[in-house]
């Protein structure tokens, strides 16, 4: 038993490590490119930074859930955390998205501007080595990470971001080598930033929706709640669902408190288990969901 929680130790520490280096490449490599980018006057190569930030600002949020979910509920200035900081990475999540969207303004404005307004000129052999550079960087990210492919949901999404953000220097490289080819095509590099602000649309384009839902505490998306009633209702001794409520508190984190009505009284320390078995094998996504159900007796005492 104790080997295997050692193994389970281990493994945690693997996977924090393996996040933090990840996070440390992608803003050390955010700061290589957007210092890049001013200097030789490529959109294109701030575009990829702004990318880059944006991603590593998620593997900082995946790398600190897995951090600050340990910490158990305390006294805080704003009350009693009965959730620890759990909810802390919706307040990053929504600065986050903000700044991006601003970010993505700027570009299109910036696009728009240069475009209309005439040549640019692109010091584009620093940014065909940097672009370059920002592929290896990406692929090296995804290593790094897809050992962990098999775990949970939050180490996915950061494997998803590495595998979007090796695109985006495609699209660097290619504007680079057109504007090395002949200065007159310049127009390259803003087009490569436009493709990269669509990306960065692409990317985030479910981020709104994830927000409203966690701060309404509506059930995840996900799972159907309908269906989670249903299962309910073919528990064993299970006459009736009086009340349900799921809500996602953050990652990994869903709790459900239910209200049931119940055949028998003599079932009333038996149903929370079968209704928590039968959710877990119908519902991956409720495999650790915090339960908490509440039984009355049809007839009799409860």
């Amino acid at each position: 038993m104790n080997c295997a929680f050692r193994e389970d130790a281990d493994g945690e520490r693997r996977k924090s490590g393996d996040l933090k280096k990840a996070a440390l490449i992608t803003i050390a490599y955010f700061a290589v490119e957007i210092i890049t980018g001013y200097l030789t006057h490529s959109l294109a190569m701030i575009g990829d930074s702004i990318h880059m930030f944006a991603d590593g600002i998620i593997l900082l949020l995946t790398f600190g859930t897995y951090k600050l979910r340990g910490l158990s509920p305390r006294n805080s200035i704003v009350g009693y955390l009965s959730f620890g900081f759990r909810r802390l990475e919706l307040l990053i999540i929504i600065l986050n998205t903000t700044l991006v969207g601003a970010a993505i303004f700027w570009i299109v404005r910036e696009s728009y501007s240069r475009l209309r307004f005439g040549h640019v000129e692109v010091v584009a052999w620093p940014v065909f080595f940097v672009g370059a550079l920002g592929f290896v960087v990406n692929l090296t990210i995804f290593r790094t990470l897809n050992v962990h492919s098999h775990e949970e949901e939050g180490i996915k999404s950061a494997i998803a971001c590495a595998l979007t953000d090796a695109l985006s220097p495609i699209a660097v490289i290619i504007g680079s080598v057109a504007i090395l080819i002949d200065q007159r095509l310049f127009w390259f590099d803003t087009l490569a930033a436009l493709t990269i602000a669509g990306m960065l649309i692409w990317s985030f384009r479910k981020t709104p929706r994830a927000i409203f839902n966690i701060i309404m505490e509506a059930a995840p998306v996900n799972i159907d709640f309908e269906k989670v009633i249903a299962s309910i209702k073919r528990v064993y001794g299970v006459a009736d669902v009086l009340d349900l409520h799921i809500n996602k508190i953050g990652s990994g984190l869903v709790v459900m408190t239910s209200r049931v009505s119940i055949k028998s009284h003599t079932l009333h320390d038996l149903i929370p288990g079968l209704i928590e078995a039968q959710l877990q094998e119908e519902f991956p996504e409720l495999k650790n969901v915090h339960l908490t159900v509440e039984t009355k007796c049809q007839t009799g005492p409860q």
